[in-house]
């Protein structure tokens, strides 16, 4: 999925199954400060859409009052599709009834990108990072997730990578991970997704990103057993640290995070 208000630039290109050169990834990702950023590691669970977005909004608002450091938040969402910015109605081609029948929400968003599909077995991140602590670049922040999808996958044999004409991240099989974002003063919102093994079922009531000619995958499908997402969450938190080049530390209650007043848009 595109990125929303971000300037076009040129982006270095990791073919499926492909690692990206130390030199290109070093240009283009900016990842590793000298001195370990601190940031906190946020643990949802399985959260409704809405509930998790109520979630990112108050801790974007604290992050932008210097009340908090940089949160990454980690979810699964009950079944839903969610509708970006360059989403196209003809590219949901599931009714409302059958949608309803499948037990699947649809939400409208304010995130770049088109249409997805979000359940239970698929790991989505939402970084609230400041971007002023990075390289004020938008797209660098896009490919550092990226980056931390295809590590981990890789942890799993699971050979990922990019396309040079489709965002998100690719295996032989299909397109495993999605990105679509939005930035405010320069803290971001939204994220990446990691199919695992979500019901890829689910997938068909929809054109994946608007991407008509090529299917989506999952890690389990492609290893062809189940696959435990507390040890790939495990995995994408070390990637995280790695990429980003931050000390993560665990969230303590999360009510005690978000104990602030109602946030307005």
């Amino acid at each position: 999925m595109p990125l929303r208000g971000a300037r076009s630039t040129s982006r270095a290109v990791c073919r499926v199954g492909q690692q990206i050169p130390r030199r290109r990834y070093a240009a283009t990702v900016r990842s590793r400060p000298a001195v370990l950023r601190e940031a906190v590691w946020l643990d949802l669970g399985v959260e409704e859409y809405a509930s998790a977005y109520d979630v990112q909004l108050r801790l974007h608002a604290r992050r932008l009052a210097g009340e908090i450091c940089d949160t990454i938040v980690i979810v699964e969402h009950a079944p839903c599709i969610t509708m970006g910015r360059a989403s196209r109605p003809e590219h949901v081609l599931a009714g409302p009834d059958e949608l309803a029948a499948l037990g699947i929400a649809f939400h409208y968003t304010d995130r770049g990108g088109g249409v997805t599909y979000h359940g239970p077995g698929q790991l989505v991140l939402y970084p609230i990072v400041d971007l002023r602590g990075y390289d004020r670049d938008v797209h660098a922040h896009a490919r550092r997730l990226e980056q931390v999808l295809i590590e981990t996958s890789a942890v799993f044999g699971v050979a990922a990578g990019r396309k040079p004409e489709h965002p998100g991240v690719w295996t032989a099989a299909g397109k495993i991970g999605a990105v679509g974002l939005r930035v405010k003063r320069w803290v971001t919102l939204h994220g990446v997704s990691l199919n695992v093994s979500p019901d890829m079922s689910h997938f068909s009531c929809i054109v994946p990103c608007g991407i008509a000619d090529q299917g989506v995958a999952s890690l389990a499908q492609i290893l062809g057993r189940e696959v435990d997402s507390r040890e790939v969450k495990s995995a994408m938190r070390e990637a995280v640290a790695r990429v980003f080049g931050v000390r993560l530390t665990e969230a303590g209650p999360a009510r005690s995070m978000l104990a602030v007043a109602d946030v307005s848009e």
